[in-house]
Protein backbone atom coordinates (compact mmCIF):
# COMPACT_ATOMS: atom_id res chain seq x y z
CA UNK A 1 0.00 0.00 0.00
CA UNK A 2 2.60 2.44 1.05
CA UNK A 3 4.16 2.03 -2.54
CA UNK A 4 0.49 3.36 -4.36
CA UNK A 5 0.33 5.98 -2.18
CA UNK A 6 4.13 6.83 -2.80
CA UNK A 7 3.08 6.88 -6.43
CA UNK A 8 -0.41 9.30 -5.96
CA UNK A 9 1.85 11.79 -3.97
CA UNK A 10 4.16 11.72 -6.97
CA UNK A 11 1.56 12.00 -9.18
CA UNK A 12 0.62 15.45 -7.42
CA UNK A 13 1.15 18.91 -7.10
CA UNK A 14 0.32 21.26 -5.00
CA UNK A 15 -0.57 24.49 -6.02
CA UNK A 16 -1.83 27.54 -4.06
CA UNK A 17 -4.27 29.81 -5.82
CA UNK A 18 -3.82 33.38 -4.65
CA UNK A 19 -7.33 35.67 -4.18
CA UNK A 20 -7.91 37.39 -8.06
CA UNK A 21 -5.31 35.24 -9.22
CA UNK A 22 -6.15 32.97 -12.25
CA UNK A 23 -5.17 29.50 -12.38
CA UNK A 24 -5.77 28.16 -16.07
CA UNK A 25 -6.98 24.97 -16.82
CA UNK A 26 -5.84 24.24 -20.03
CA UNK A 27 -7.40 21.68 -22.61
CA UNK A 28 -7.51 17.93 -21.10
CA UNK A 29 -5.76 18.96 -17.69
CA UNK A 30 -7.49 17.46 -14.55
CA UNK A 31 -7.05 19.25 -10.98
CA UNK A 32 -8.68 19.11 -7.51
CA UNK A 33 -9.49 22.28 -6.34
CA UNK A 34 -11.58 22.81 -2.73
CA UNK A 35 -14.87 24.65 -2.43
CA UNK A 36 -14.12 27.62 -0.01
CA UNK A 37 -17.42 26.79 1.88
CA UNK A 38 -17.35 23.78 4.42
CA UNK A 39 -20.50 22.53 4.70
CA UNK A 40 -22.34 20.04 7.61
CA UNK A 41 -25.25 17.83 6.45
CA UNK A 42 -27.73 16.39 8.93
CA UNK A 43 -28.42 12.80 8.47
CA UNK A 44 -31.18 13.42 6.55
CA UNK A 45 -30.00 15.93 3.69
CA UNK A 46 -28.17 14.41 0.85
CA UNK A 47 -26.69 16.58 -1.33
CA UNK A 48 -25.70 16.79 -5.49
CA UNK A 49 -23.14 18.74 -7.02
CA UNK A 50 -23.48 20.30 -10.43
CA UNK A 51 -21.42 21.93 -12.66
CA UNK A 52 -22.96 25.08 -13.78
CA UNK A 53 -24.46 25.43 -17.72
CA UNK A 54 -22.25 28.51 -18.72
CA UNK A 55 -19.13 26.86 -17.58
CA UNK A 56 -20.23 23.89 -19.23
CA UNK A 57 -20.43 25.44 -22.73
CA UNK A 58 -17.00 26.17 -22.26
CA UNK A 59 -16.26 22.13 -21.71
CA UNK A 60 -15.34 22.29 -17.63
CA UNK A 61 -16.52 19.38 -15.88
CA UNK A 62 -16.63 19.85 -12.09
CA UNK A 63 -17.04 16.64 -10.65
CA UNK A 64 -15.91 13.29 -12.56
CA UNK A 65 -17.91 10.45 -10.74
CA UNK A 66 -18.00 12.43 -6.55
CA UNK A 67 -21.49 14.28 -7.38
CA UNK A 68 -23.45 13.11 -4.29
CA UNK A 69 -22.70 14.37 -1.25
CA UNK A 70 -23.77 11.63 1.60
CA UNK A 71 -26.11 12.54 4.64
CA UNK A 72 -24.06 13.71 7.32
CA UNK A 73 -21.46 14.82 5.48
CA UNK A 74 -18.81 17.48 6.83
CA UNK A 75 -16.32 19.32 4.80
CA UNK A 76 -15.07 21.45 2.19
CA UNK A 77 -16.13 19.62 -1.19
CA UNK A 78 -13.35 18.70 -3.75
CA UNK A 79 -13.96 19.71 -7.18
CA UNK A 80 -12.82 17.00 -10.02
CA UNK A 81 -12.09 19.98 -12.63
CA UNK A 82 -11.28 18.72 -16.11
CA UNK A 83 -11.02 20.97 -19.11
CA UNK A 84 -12.71 19.32 -21.88
CA UNK A 85 -12.73 21.97 -24.15
CA UNK A 86 -10.42 23.80 -26.68
CA UNK A 87 -9.77 26.92 -24.75
CA UNK A 88 -7.56 27.23 -22.15
CA UNK A 89 -10.03 27.85 -18.71
CA UNK A 90 -9.06 30.70 -16.37
CA UNK A 91 -10.18 29.76 -12.65
CA UNK A 92 -10.24 32.67 -9.89
CA UNK A 93 -11.27 31.41 -6.09
CA UNK A 94 -14.51 32.26 -5.46
CA UNK A 95 -16.20 32.23 -8.91
CA UNK A 96 -19.28 30.46 -9.17
CA UNK A 97 -18.63 27.00 -11.61
CA UNK A 98 -20.98 24.97 -9.86
CA UNK A 99 -24.39 24.55 -7.89
CA UNK A 100 -25.00 22.26 -5.14
CA UNK A 101 -28.78 21.26 -4.35
CA UNK A 102 -30.11 19.90 -1.40
CA UNK A 103 -32.59 16.37 -1.28
CA UNK A 104 -34.68 15.52 1.49
CA UNK A 105 -33.94 11.65 2.66
CA UNK A 106 -34.89 8.98 5.01
CA UNK A 107 -32.54 9.36 8.26
CA UNK A 108 -29.07 7.20 7.78
CA UNK A 109 -28.25 5.35 10.70
CA UNK A 110 -24.94 6.06 10.69
CA UNK A 111 -24.04 9.62 9.50
CA UNK A 112 -20.75 9.80 7.06
CA UNK A 113 -18.14 11.51 9.33
CA UNK A 114 -18.74 8.30 12.08
CA UNK A 115 -18.63 5.80 9.39
CA UNK A 116 -15.58 2.82 9.28
CA UNK A 117 -13.74 4.33 6.12
CA UNK A 118 -14.86 8.18 6.11
CA UNK A 119 -11.87 8.80 4.01
CA UNK A 120 -12.56 12.07 3.22
CA UNK A 121 -14.58 13.83 6.51
CA UNK A 122 -13.85 17.10 8.37
CA UNK A 123 -11.86 17.61 5.30
CA UNK A 124 -10.63 21.04 4.88
CA UNK A 125 -9.06 21.56 1.35
CA UNK A 126 -7.94 18.37 -0.98
CA UNK A 127 -6.71 15.18 -0.83
CA UNK A 128 -5.35 13.12 -2.61
CA UNK A 129 -6.88 10.14 -3.91
CA UNK A 130 -7.37 7.61 -1.49
CA UNK A 131 -8.68 4.36 -4.13
CA UNK A 132 -6.16 2.10 -1.96
CA UNK A 133 -7.63 2.63 1.93
CA UNK A 134 -10.97 1.04 0.61
CA UNK A 135 -12.33 -2.25 2.41
CA UNK A 136 -12.27 -3.86 -0.95
CA UNK A 137 -8.85 -2.86 -2.33
CA UNK A 138 -7.00 -3.80 0.73
CA UNK A 139 -8.45 -6.97 0.40
CA UNK A 140 -7.34 -7.84 -3.28
CA UNK A 141 -4.22 -6.70 -2.73
CA UNK A 142 -4.04 -8.87 0.72
CA UNK A 143 -4.82 -11.59 -1.35
CA UNK A 144 -2.69 -10.65 -4.11
CA UNK A 145 0.21 -10.44 -1.27
CA UNK A 146 -0.12 -13.86 -0.19
CA UNK A 147 0.28 -15.40 -3.66
CA UNK A 148 -3.42 -16.34 -4.64
CA UNK A 149 -4.27 -13.58 -7.28
CA UNK A 150 -1.92 -15.21 -9.71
Amino acid sequence: MEKIREQVREYTEVVHVEPMHPFILHPNEFALAPTLEYIILPGDIAGRLEGRSTWGRVGLQVHSTAGLVDPGFQGTLTFELHNMGKLPLPLYPGIRIAQLSFHQCEPVTELYVEKNGAKYARSTGTKDAMFYEDYEYKKIQGFISKGRGS
